[in-house]
């Protein structure tokens, strides 16, 4: 919510001109970069250890997935990605596996860290 309030405040910046609406600014955005679709699934208590053997297995298959592997899209690169903290400089290694693909879109799949283990697939976000 706050993400929005500070955009909207940022394109609304004279109050004497017309508001500039959140339909506004979204259908703009897809005029320019296309529609967005994000889909978020999480799998709460999942065991550990089988979390870990899965995320093993993708990465060994990183460099091995066939052209064919995910259908119409066509994988660009595969990585297990870091995460570079901007107020502390902390460099958080091996926060999951992402496949991003030659049209943008990507594929994420991480193990929780908090709480109960959780493990989130975050498909094909583009």
């Amino acid at each position: 919510m706050l993400a929005w309030l500070s955009i909207l405040a940022d394109r609304n910046p004279d109050p004497a001109q017309p508001l500039v609406t959140v339909e506004q600014i979204v259908e703009e955005h897809w005029k320019t970069y296309g529609r967005n679709y994000y889909g978020r699934y999480d799998y709460e208590g999942v065991e550990l250890d089988a979390a870990k053997k899965m995320m093993a297995y993708l990465g060994e298959m990183v460099g091995s997935w066939p052209a064919d592997a995910f259908g119409k899209y066509t994988l660009d690169t595969a990585d297990n990605f870091e995460y570079l903290d901007p107020i502390d400089g902390s460099l958080l290694k091996n926060q999951g596996m992402r496949f991003i693909f030659t049209d943008g879109s990507r594929i994420v799949f991480r193990v929780s860290g908090t709480g109960t283990h959780s493990f989130s697939f975050l498909p094909l976000s583009f």
